[in-house]
Formats: C-alpha cells, structure tokens, sequence
C-alpha cells in the first residue's frame, strides 16, 4: 500500500469569496511545499446571514472550482474543496451546498 501526505485546512470563511480563496491559495501553497498530495478545505462561502442565493455558483464554471482546479494542476495535487452553494437550475431560490474532489 502506497502512503501519501494529506492537510486540512482550516480558515475562518467570511463573506468575501475571493479574499477566502486567496487565504486558501496561500495554505495551500504552504501545504504542497511540505509534499501534502491531498488538500481538504472547509467551507469556501458565507454561511452565516449572508445572500447564499447571490453567492450561489455554476459547478463546475464557477469561480471556485476554476481557481482551485488551477491549484490542483499547479500543485500536482487533489483538491476537496470544502463546500459551496451551487446555483440550483430548476429552483435558483433554493440551491445545492456541495462538496467537489478536484485531481491533479
């Protein structure tokens, strides 16, 4: 059995997508240097009294999953991205919290 090396971040998600996505780059980054293959990030969206409506992104054309899909090929590495709201197509009013595995 082979055995490789796994991180979990953990961060304090705000409202601000993009500044939680540069703090994940930045952990992740980290990470890679210190050889970890898979990376496992909590939550990359606002959960508490925000406009998850608004937020919600297209999976996988969405900003997250585009920004840590570049991580994972940069960083030859697999990505768990935490979780998302996912724009819902037959109910925009209601959409999906989802999890994605990016490979390398």
């Amino acid at each position: 059995m082979n055995s490789f090396l796994a991180a979990a971040i953990q961060m304090d998600s705000q409202a601000n997508v993009t500044a939680n996505l540069s703090a994940a780059a930045s952990m992740i980054e980290e990470a890679a240097g210190k050889g970890a293959k898979l990376i496992v990030l909590p939550e990359t969206m606002p959960y508490i009294g925000r406009n998850y409506r608004q937020e919600a992104e297209l999976v996988p054309r969405g900003r997250t999953v585009k920004a840590l899909s570049e991580l994972a090929k940069k960083y030859r590495l697999w990505i768990n991205g935490g979780s998302l709201f996912e724009r819902n197509s037959d109910n925009p009013e209601r959409p999906f919290n989802t999890t994605f595995v990016i490979r390398p």
